[in-house]
């Protein structure tokens, strides 16, 4: 039973914190709460979809220059 206890306590304290954290997000932004919700959301899709590409971009560009590296030695 203690453990429960300390979870929801846990549990509690996260959700003060984030509470905290939006509303000076709000408050430094003028929009409201759901907007930076909003725009945190839309953020974060962007990067999580944008992240393959960069990794696939990466790797061409490392092969590109293994190939100008490899065709500079010969």
């Amino acid at each position: 039973m203690r453990s429960k206890k300390a979870m929801k306590r846990f549990n509690l304290s996260i959700g003060v914190d984030l509470a905290n954290r939006l509303e000076a997000e709000s408050d430094r932004t003028g929009l409201p709460k759901s907007g930076v919700v909003i725009a945190a959301l839309d953020q974060y899709f962007s990067v999580r979809d944008e992240q393959p590409i960069m990794k696939q971009l990466q790797e061409v560009l490392k092969k590109a220059e293994q190939f100008r590296n490899s065709s500079t030695t010969k």
